[in-house]
């Protein structure tokens, strides 16, 4: 990062960072639990386009920051996660993910919608690691609930209220990806016995 990137980049973020939380002190004046969770839904909202953007500093800091404010911003964990996988931090992005795993357990909210990308995510890095028969149960697992009955209802619902569009949420290109990589993994493990 450059000397003018570092003097100004970070001050106009700052700066927009605070002129939106002034305007959701004002919109919401006085009921905290909702500046709180709009806070977190925005800073969630720009660390996942850093991420996306693989400015992973940015992004951390936003996300952290999301998830300090609204334990319960689930949003914000697997682009955290991802952006530590891209500063090479696999320890730390898959203990993000098993956060975000005991908070699901935890939660009232049973909702699968973030469980595909949780399990591919972890899948993926798992793989990175060398951690082979990790690799496959979270790409098994990722597989299983993708064609759970119960995520294609939620993703009806998003499809109809216009939330998402079918377009994003077709899985079968990483449904692929999971079925190569447990056959990889599965075959590798078959030459380490032999």
């Amino acid at each position: 990062m450059g000397v003018f990137s570092k003097l100004f980049g970070f001050n106009n973020l700052k700066i927009q960072k605070e002129g939106i939380f002034q305007e959701f002190k004002k919109e919401f004046s006085g009921n905290q639990e909702m500046i709180n969770i709009s806070k977190a839904s925005w800073l969630s909202f720009r660390g996942t386009m850093f991420c996306k953007q693989q400015n992973y500093d940015y992004a951390i800091n936003d996300l952290k920051e999301a998830i300090e404010i609204d334990p319960d911003c689930l949003t914000a964990y697997i682009p955290l996660a991802m952006s530590y996988r891209g500063k090479g931090m696999l320890d730390e992005s898959i203990a993000i993910l098993n956060e975000l795993i005991q908070k699901k357990t935890s939660s009232e909210d049973k909702s699968t919608n973030l469980d595909f990308d949780l399990y591919c995510t972890l899948a993926n890095i798992y793989f990175q690691k060398g951690d082979k028969s990790k690799t496959i149960e979270c790409a098994k697992k990722a597989i299983e609930v993708e064609n759970n009955p119960e995520m294609k209802k939620e993703i009806d619902e998003a499809i109809h209220f216009r939330e998402i569009s079918a377009s994003e949420i077709d899985a079968s290109q990483q449904i692929e990806s999971l079925k190569k990589l447990i056959k990889t993994c599965e075959n590798s493990q078959e030459k380490e016995i032999i």
